[in-house]
């Protein structure tokens, strides 16, 4: 027996030399391929937006460059109104690469509870218990009404208050050849960010935050031939916001 234990174990290793597997990896067989999936960043994907969708991203067989089916039926429901601006079809999002890190970008600010324990929808994005919102909007306040006159040319600082807790800070910061169109929020603890960016390739994103606001993943469109904008300008208005920078 001890002997079939060892040869065994020697069989084992010449199947994952030969076919090139991680620890991390699991081989799942379809009937024409067989794909490789990186267990590790799947899950990471997944963890807490909803775990008990893992099982079903690791049994669909797919490959995790594109965004995997239990994600995009999970935020598709909460950004549909933008995929359908640009007609877009969630299931052309891959992975992207290069993304910055959230800590990079990751700074306390003093929280002034004048200015950021209010609740004002024409220029943040509140969570549904409205006691945490994103700023990110250059939207500000004219006798009676709200005003766009026009965003900094090199970059959009985001900004995440918390009511409750006192808090503020800016958890991420795009850069001139991007932009933050809009967010729409998952529940308390995730929100979804959207929208383009024209540096080598012109491409419409999707960035997915986390618990503690940590930035998850990012994915890029891959059928897009041509890049269209409007949507930011379609959110003001929906807001109520003047837009005396662009009609």
């Amino acid at each position: 027996m001890k002997y079939i234990a060892y040869f065994m174990n020697i069989i084992f290793l010449v199947a994952i030399i030969c076919l090139n597997i991680r620890p991390d990896t699991l081989v799942v067989t379809t009937e024409n391929q067989v794909v490789s999936m990186n267990l590790t960043r799947t899950t990471h994907n997944l963890n807490g937006i909803d775990s008990q969708n893992i099982r079903q991203v690791i049994n669909s067989g797919k490959n995790d460059s594109k965004i995997p089916d239990a994600v995009a039926i999970k935020i598709k429901p909460a950004i549909q109104d933008w995929l359908d601006f640009y007609h877009l079809n969630i299931a052309d999002f891959y992975i992207g690469e290069g993304a910055a890190p959230i800590n990079q970008y990751e700074k306390i600010n003093e929280f002034e509870p004048t200015t950021d324990d209010v609740y004002i929808p024409q220029i943040y994005d509140y969570s549904p218990s409205k006691q945490k919102y994103i700023s990110f909007l250059d939207v500000s306040k004219e006798k009676d009404k709200y005003v766009f006159d026009g965003m900094d040319c090199c970059s959009q600082e985001v900004f995440l208050v918390d009511r409750k807790n006192k808090t503020k800070r800016k958890i991420f910061r795009f850069g001139s050849t991007e932009l933050l169109e809009a967010i729409f929020w998952l529940n308390e603890n995730y929100f979804v960010a959207v929208g383009w960016q024209n540096y080598y390739h012109d491409k419409y994103f999707i960035y997915i935050f986390g618990p503690n606001f940590e930035h998850l993943d990012y994915y890029l469109d891959s059928k897009s031939k041509e890049l269209k904008t409007g949507y930011y300008y379609k959110n003001l208005k929906k807001r109520g916001v003047v837009n005396n920078y662009f009609n």
